[in-house]
């Protein structure tokens, strides 16, 4: 049989001339190994293999042409068939060279799986063989926020570390590699009252929450305060103005520039506009690679956060004094949710099987529904909860401990009317003499 290497060499031998010399497509062909070598600098020996199942790992994004693997061959070959999802980006010259003609990418398909068969004409001389190709991702994907703005509302108060709102950043590189390993961090916070960071973000999960001092600090803007169901329309503000701000002047509302100053800055509260008027506005970025590396890539979002002024505020230990002569239900503190359309339910947090007296309002009055006796119970520990009409809850549940506040009702009783005892003369003073065996009820 005609040496493979003699009859591929015999077809390549071009004429020298003074015209143009053609290149065939074998002859393109078989000067692929070249070409490889001078764009990679690489050797190919070690890219060299059987014609046999095999797999191969190929990085995304390669220049082009680019070799894979030469596959040696027993017979004489002509051509190969490829066939299989990737097909088209892969291409094999005769003499078994595998090689790229398109970059892959690892985003769009990971592997892929090519039936190889080398034919002499028409004819299949080896194979079918499958090639599996594993494509390596590279760090060419920058992580990108699912929103270039975003827009969050916190609460005075709002408890330190308590997430209010969550940014999130997706990396098209591969998950289980260090290439889409995000990190996020808080850039800037606009304005920078205080000199004091008053928000904080999670740097694996993009929770952002309140630091202690921004728990201590924030402040919502000042506004006009409404009771639950209150009229907030124009003629109730003016009302509120004539109550707060006498003696009367006779001035026309419309003329009075201290009405239209507290009616503008009222209406501004109403319809703010998160997005042309926050309270802060925070520069977040993300990163790949961990945030570990000079190379890491980044994205960054911007978070304007509006405070709101928080009316669930806990009124505190309350200090209830036993068998107090009032009229009941007597009213012992109050508390708000910061939905207007809240429904209060009130119970107490340890089980018992006394009677409960305490209920709450719709408006949210707590109240003692009559005396207390500490010889029954010497303290409670009142839960309220905020809740829509289908029981969800619209504020955290809140605690109100009631102290022992109560009075000496109970004399002391001793077992005998008349105790006797001795004590020697010149006892060293302080000498303990006798047990007072009395007691309380």
């Amino acid at each position: 049989m005609e040496n493979l290497k003699d009859r591929r060499r015999g077809e390549v031998t071009p004429s020298i001339s003074s015209e143009r010399a053609i290149m065939t497509p074998k002859v393109h062909l078989l000067f692929l190994p070249l070409l490889f070598t001078v764009a990679t600098g690489e050797g190919l020996q070690d890219k060299k293999g059987p014609f046999e199942n095999t797999a191969l790992d190929v990085p995304e994004a390669t220049p082009v042409p680019y070799p894979i693997h030469q596959f040696e061959l027993k017979h004489t070959v002509t051509e190969f068939r490829l066939s299989g999802e990737g097909s088209d980006d892969v291409k094999m010259s005769v003499d078994g060279w595998l090689f790229l003609q398109h970059p892959l990418n690892w985003a769009r398909n990971d592997h892929y799986i090519i039936g190889v068969e080398a034919l002499d004409g028409s004819t299949v001389v080896e194979g079918p063989i499958y090639v599996t190709i594993n494509v390596l991702d590279i760090n060419n994907h920058a992580p990108v926020f699912n929103s270039s703005e975003y827009t969050a509302v916190v609460l005075e108060n709002s408890p330190a570390g308590v997430p209010f709102t969550r940014v999130f950043a997706s990396d098209l590189d591969d998950p289980a590699s260090p290439n889409a390993r995000l990190k996020y961090s808080l850039v800037n916070q606009i304005p920078n009252k205080h000199h004091t960071a008053m928000f904080q973000i999670n740097a694996d999960t993009g929770a952002i929450s309140t630091t202690p001092e921004g728990a201590q600090l924030l402040k919502a803007r000042e506004g006009i305060q409404y009771s639950r169901g209150e009229d907030q329309s124009l003629e109730a503000l003016k009302t509120k103005f004539d109550h707060f701000c006498s003696p009367l002047q006779n001035i026309p509302y419309e003329q009075n520039p201290f009405f239209s100053c507290v009616e503008r800055a009222e209406i501004r509260r109403r319809t703010i506009n998160p997005l042309e008027d926050p309270d802060y506005t925070l520069i977040v970025r993300v990163q790949d690679l961990g945030g570990e590396s000079e190379n890491a890539l980044t994205g960054s979002a911007y978070v304007n956060v509006i405070v709101k002024q928080n009316l669930w505020v806990n009124p505190g230990p309350v200090t209830i004094k036993e068998h107090l002569k009032k009229s009941y239900p007597l009213s012992i503190a109050k508390v708000e949710s910061n939905d207007a359309n809240a429904l209060y339910r009130l119970v107490q947090k340890e089980r018992s099987a006394l009677n409960f007296p305490f209920s709450i309002s719709v408006d949210g009055d707590i109240q003692l529904t009559q005396e207390l006796d500490r010889e029954d119970k010497d303290g409670y520990i009142l839960v309220v909860f905020a809740e829509d009409q289908y029981g969800n809850q619209l504020d955290p549940p809140m605690e109100i401990p009631g102290d022992r506040g109560g009075r000496e009702d109970n004399e002391p009783q001793c077992e005998l009317e008349e105790n006797v005892f001795e004590i020697q003369e010149d006892e060293l003073v302080g000498t303990k003499t006798h047990n007072d065996n009395s007691y309380k009820a």
